[in-house]
């Protein structure tokens, strides 16, 4: 039997009031959900925090949310583990299925299928409004075929077996990460490394010396990160007739602010490409090589991702610099970790400069100092960050690929293309 989805579900069914004598909220932006994935919510309390205006949307379990905004940049999920006060941007479109009709896993399935994406795309850029978007009763006027509930269940079932493996990646991802982030606070901001007796450094009395940055360890240095570069530039973005000009396919990966998630990760199943031979001669000079550090340095700025050996030679457009060390192997896992710590992130953000868009020199980049240490201890950092990074890397690669398998999948299982 045939519907529309406004009449299997409820869309933005309930918003936060007046009434509601919240402490706290979770609030969660379009720009930290994407394709399932939630990489950050913020937790604010009431009376302290300055809460956003767009943050209205109550949100329940089994919810759909799907970004009416760019609808191509896949800023949707559904919610299986619910946090307390869950609350969303209105720039979601907020779907709670009507569980005696459609189950909620099948309704996801079939409005993340990227016919459906691209459907949404198109209306959104014919929209007259300032940035491409769409109505969220653009949505509820979605037609689907309903199976009975226990093919939709089957079908479902199939599909979140590939995603329930994603998000197991996803929270190993996350542990590994935090960790890696928590050891270089305790031995480069702390300074609380083992030092050769496998005591902490500072708190069995380690030498400090002074510097301009404060007290570090003796034989540590203050550099620039220019100091440890070989070269620190920025993308560019080609003219359309130059992309609409070239004869030959878009191949290359193109990569912009929006594909670097606040965590680093960068999917690459939604990164647009270029053609090779614009690559090649209009952006020869931003080509991206494995290990270069990726930061972004317009509109949203602070984002650090690197390049993997899996993806060298892409680009990428001027709003991301790329740092390429003079010593990778020597300077690769520090740095990153780095410009990834708080250290850094307080440095950049008060050197933006507020603009028509806010962005950050290469000059600014270059000139930031840090607490360089010495070789032995980078080497002893490395040997424990990087099969730490090597394992974040495997996953996120198998993540592609598992993504990459549920969307081929999706329309034949719908379709009834393939029988369960």
């Amino acid at each position: 039997m045939r519907f529309k989805v406004s009449e299997i579900c409820k869309i933005n069914e309930i918003s936060i009031n007046k009434t509601d004598n919240y402490e706290f909220i979770n609030y969660l932006d379009t720009s930290n959900l994407t394709e399932g994935r939630i990489d950050e919510v913020q937790l604010l309390e009431m009376k302290v925090d300055k809460i956003p205006s767009r943050a209205k949307r109550k949100i329940k379990k089994k919810d759909i949310l799907i970004s009416t905004v760019r609808p191509n940049q896949k800023h949707y999920g559904i919610i299986n583990n619910l946090v307390d006060n869950l609350i969303a941007s209105t720039g979601f479109a907020v779907l709670s299925a009507n569980e005696e009709i459609v189950d909620s896993e099948y309704l996801y399935s079939y409005l993340t299928q990227e016919s459906i994406t691209n459907y949404l795309q198109a209306i959104a850029e014919a929209s007259t409004s300032t940035y491409p978007s769409i109505k969220p009763s653009v949505i509820g006027e979605l037609e689907l075929e309903l199976p009975s509930l226990p093919e939709q269940k089957a079908i479902a079932h199939t599909l979140s077996t590939l995603v329930e493996k994603i998000e197991v990646n996803n929270q190993i991802s996350k542990t590994l990460e935090n960790m890696a982030r928590a050891i270089f606070q305790h031995w480069f901001v702390d300074f609380e490394f083992p030092n050769e007796d496998g005591e902490l450094y500072k708190s069995s009395g380690g030498k400090m010396v002074e510097s301009e940055l404060g007290k570090i360890p003796e034989g540590w240095e203050i550099k620039e990160i220019n100091d440890i570069s070989s070269t620190i530039s920025k993308g560019t973005t080609p003219k359309s007739k130059d992309i609409n000009s070239a004869t030959d396919k878009k191949e290359i990966y193109f990569i912009k602010v929006k594909d670097i998630q606040t965590d680093g990760y960068i999917n690459f199943n939604n990164v647009e490409k270029i053609p090779k031979s614009v690559h090649l001669n209009i952006l020869k000079r931003s080509i991206l090589k494995e290990k270069d550090i990726l930061l972004s340095i317009a509109g949203t700025i602070g984002r650090i991702s690197y390049i993997s050996d899996v993806y060298n030679g892409v680009n990428s457009n001027q709003a991301i610099a790329f740092i390429r060390l003079k010593d990778s192997g020597k300077y690769f896992n520090f740095l990153l970790y780095f410009m990834k710590s708080s250290l850094f992130q307080n440095e950049i953000s008060s050197k933006i400069v507020q603009a028509v868009q806010a962005n950050v020199s290469l000059s600014v980049i270059k000139a930031i100092r840090l607490v360089l240490p010495n070789d032995s201890n980078l080497k002893k950092f490395n040997e424990l960050i990087q099969p730490i990074v090597t394992k974040i890397e495997m996953l996120r690669n198998e993540n592609e690929s598992l993504i990459g398998i549920r969307e081929s999948l999706l329309p034949k299982l719908l379709s009834g293309e393939i029988e369960l």
